[in-house]
């Protein structure tokens, strides 16, 4: 529900609607901009519905579009319900809204959430209606989401070009992934006992790939990779949520099984009904005489054990927003030399260049030449290539 506070020596939203779109009212090309935010909104929170709403100052209402007409609130009830996630205790409120939007399904959760933008003479309202998930619990990053929102909302009627709004959305994408990057971390960069070799190449600004080495407590040592589906910005706030989750988890815990636990109870909150996870997590031992391992959907990661490639198959589904227990495989190592994991995209878009995953792992001129191919080329997904060699 989108507030737009106007001082009175200002123009009324109406006006500026009208003023800033000359043609006749079917032809509405900010109606049609704030349509595909709503969009937007739905696609990644999961939602039935996106209202954005304005205040009538005469009236003290706001109002909305659904279903081709115009819609009020009460401003009692708006700002009663500001910040406010509405669930099955609060019934009453539900069908008060659900009436009053003449909305038909049936609406599990509501949620209102307000922004202010201190450099703007705005401020925004929005609400999201009809989350799918029952049992949806608000979680943190929501407000990241919800900012995002409000930034294009305001944008968009602030807006004087397409090339300015392009410009901006450009420039936020890219603030938003050199924080993604932020969160990725390889603790042996400067290692004297591996090399680290990592080919890391999103399609886009943001994207679903993430991954990190870390070293644990007690001496042993994670490498995993995400993979979220999709692109963009759904995929990126779910692979940047749970590589902060391990990143704090890492250090928490005692053993694979333990962390493996405690990233499985976060992610049933994150993925949303309809979004899946492939990844892998490896946690080998300090003395590398053995390796605990997670693969959930991937292509089978590959360990060099003295002249043996052995393959790391999946021993997981997908990770989903459904609790489920997490299976944990063990490979014993005798002579462990080298070990490569990858996201699908190094198999799926790369058929010309016909790549041999055994060479990969194995000739070091023959990875750099695939990297130097790879960087020339465009991938259609994000693509994530990690090799760790004993010195």
């Amino acid at each position: 529900m989108i507030k737009f506070e106007i001082k009175k020596n200002e123009k009324t939203l109406d006006r500026i609607i009208r003023n800033k779109i000359k043609s006749k009212l079917q032809n509405l090309e900010l109606i049609e901009d704030l349509d595909s935010i709503k969009r937007f909104a739905k696609k990644i929170l999961n939602a039935k519905e996106c209202l954005i709403w304005f205040k009538d100052y005469e009236k003290n209402l706001f109002w909305s579009v659904y279903n081709n007409k115009k819609i009020y609130l009460s401003e009692d009830f708006v700002l009663k319900h500001e910040d406010y996630l509405l669930n099955d205790q609060n019934r009453e409120d539900i069908q008060y809204y659900k009436k009053t939007i003449e909305f038909e399904d049936e609406i599990n959760n509501l949620i209102f959430y307000q922004i202010q933008h201190q450099q703007h003479k705005y401020q925004v309202f929005l609400t999201i209606i009809n989350i799918k998930n029952k049992n949806y619990v608000q979680p943190k990053i929501d407000k990241e989401i919800f900012n995002i929102f409000s930034s294009l909302l305001i944008q968009t009627i602030d807006k004087n070009s397409i090339a300015d709004i392009a410009k901006y959305y450009f420039e936020e994408q890219q603030k938003a992934y050199n924080k993604q990057k932020l969160i990725i971390a390889n603790e042996f960069q400067n290692s004297n006992r591996f090399i680290i070799d990592i080919f890391y190449k999103p399609t886009d600004i943001l994207n679903g790939d993430s991954y990190s080495i870390y070293k644990a407590s007690n001496g042993d040592f994670l490498v995993y990779i995400l993979d979220a589906m999709g692109h963009g910005i759904a995929s990126s706030l779910t692979s940047y949520s749970i590589s902060a989750i391990i990143q704090q988890k890492v250090r928490a815990v005692s053993n694979f099984k333990e962390l493996m636990e405690s990233i499985l109870d976060n992610v049933q909150y994150i993925l949303t009904d309809e979004e899946q996870l492939t990844c892998g997590f490896f946690w080998f031992k300090e003395d590398l005489s053995a390796v605990e391992y997670v693969v959930a959907g991937m292509y089978a990661p590959m360990i060099l054990d003295g002249e043996k490639i052995v393959l790391a198959k999946a021993n997981n589904i997908p990770f989903m927003n459904f609790a489920f227990d997490v299976s944990i495989t063990t490979i014993e190592l005798n002579d462990f030399k080298r070990f490569l994991i990858f996201t699908d995209g190094l198999v799926e878009d790369t058929k010309d260049l016909e790549v041999d995953l055994e060479k990969l792992i194995i000739e070091d001129n023959y990875i750099q030449d695939v990297f130097n191919k790879l960087n020339e080329i465009e991938l259609e997904d994000d693509t994530t290539i990690i090799r760790i060699s004993t010195k």
